[in-house]
């Protein structure tokens, strides 16, 4: 994500796709924030204060991004939260990915453990995917 056009690539194939969400992993953009465009929503989560790491995103057609959204939460720099608001029920999208990294492997368990505490706090009643 970090290179010029990644934004335009994403919309294109949204359109020749017919996506609506898509969940991204290492984009390498620090801190979280939220940037709207003509086309799409893209809402990122990453490392505090260092570029080139790690990073959990979501992009959103603009419908979904202006109607649905209810809110985001970045967890940690490898797992977010997303609430998307549903006819009947709203849904939960858990964006995480592992550690592949072997000096970080003694971080793995502590890992697991917060993806396990990120899904058992989601809603009890929203349909949930990870």
């Amino acid at each position: 994500m970090l290179l010029a056009g990644k934004m335009q690539e994403i919309a294109n194939k949204f359109k020749i796709y017919n996506i609506h969400i898509e969940a991204l992993q290492e984009t390498r953009w620090p801190n979280e924030g939220r940037i709207d465009n003509k086309d799409n929503t893209l809402i990122y989560g990453g490392e505090t204060n260092i570029t080139g790491r790690n990073g959990t995103d979501l992009v959103l057609d603009k419908e979904a991004g202006e109607k649905s959204l209810i809110g985001f939460e970045p967890v940690n720099s490898r797992i977010s939260k997303i609430q998307i608001k549903g006819k009947f029920y709203n849904n939960t999208i858990i964006n995480s990915y592992t550690l592949i990294d072997e000096s970080e492997l003694n971080n793995i368990e502590k890992f697991y453990d917060e993806q396990v505490r990120s899904y058992e706090a989601l809603p009890k009643y929203d349909k949930k995917l990870s």
